[in-house]
C-alpha cells in the first residue's frame, strides 16, 4: 500500500529595514519525497518568510452508485375472454351464452363476436354463412345487434379492440368482408346474454367470443 503525504518545509529569512526584496528560497526536495511530487512545488509568503510546499497526490474521481433497476409489478391473474363453438340451429335451438359484469361502480368495454365464416379458414366443417349477433341486458331489452362487423359505424375501433385483446382478425374484403358479426360495447354491472342465430334461418356451426377489452 502507498502512503501519500502532504510535505511541508518552511524556511524564515531576515529582512532588514533598508534590504532589498529577500532572496529567492532554494526548494528543499525531503529524502524519500515520491518522484511525482518533487515537480509540483510551489512558494506562498507567510508573515516574514516563505512557505515551501509539496503537493498531495491526486484526488480520485468518484464513482457513483449504481441506481438498482426497480422490479415490475406483476399483474394480477384475470380472465381475458370466454368463448364456446355451437352449432347454431333455428327457433330455440341458437346459441345462447349469458354472462356478469361484477363490481358495485364503473363500467367495461367488451368485444363480442359470432364467429361464422372465418372458421372456414381453421378447417372447421359447416361454418354458419352469416351469424347474428344481439346483446339483451337481464329484462329481456336489445342493448345492440349486429350482421356484419365491417358495416358497423365503429369498424375502426372493432380492428383495434381485436389487435388489444389478441383475438385473431376477420378478413377485410370491402365492402361486404366475411359476414362475421362483432359488438363493441361499454357495459355497466349487471348481467347480460349473447344470442347468436343465423340470417333468414340459416345454420351452421358458430364460434361465440367475449373479450374484456383493457383501458
Amino acid at each position: 500500500m502507498k502512503t501519500t503525504s502532504l510535505l511541508i518545509a518552511a524556511a524564515l529569512f531576515y529582512v532588514p529595514a533598508f534590504s532589498q526584496s529577500p532572496p529567492t528560497p532554494t526548494p528543499t526536495i525531503i529524502p524519500g519525497t515520491p518522484a511525482q511530487y518533487r515537480n509540483n512545488q510551489y512558494y506562498g509568503a507567510f508573515d516574514a518568510g516563505y512557505l515551501l510546499g509539496l503537493a498531495s497526490a491526486p484526488v480520485p474521481t468518484p464513482v457513483p452508485t449504481p441506481v438498482p433497476t426497480p422490479t415490475p409489478t406483476p399483474v394480477p391473474a384475470y380472465v381475458g375472454d370466454l368463448s364456446t363453438r355451437a352449432n347454431v340451429g333455428t327457433g330455440a335451438n341458437v346459441a345462447i351464452t349469458g354472462f356478469s359484469v361484477k363490481g358495485q361502480v364503473g363500467t367495461v368495454q367488451l368485444l363480442l363476436r359470432s364467429t361464422g365464416p372465418t372458421l372456414a379458414e381453421f378447417g372447421v366443417p359447416n361454418p354458419l354463412q352469416e351469424p347474428v349477433i344481439t346483446l339483451y341486458d337481464s329484462k329481456g331489452n336489445v342493448l345492440a345487434t349486429n350482421t356484419n362487423w365491417l358495416l358497423n359505424p365503429d369498424v375502426l375501433a372493432i380492428e383495434s379492440a381485436v389487435v388489444s385483446v389478441g383475438a385473431f382478425p376477420y378478413p377485410t374484403v370491402y365492402p361486404f368482408g366475411s359476414y362475421d358479426s362483432a359488438l363493441l360495447i361499454t357495459l355497466p354491472v349487471g348481467n347480460y346474454t349473447v344470442v347468436t342465430n343465423g340470417w333468414l334461418g340459416t345454420t351452421g356451426v358458430a364460434l361465440v367470443e367475449i373479450y374484456e377489452v383493457q383501458p
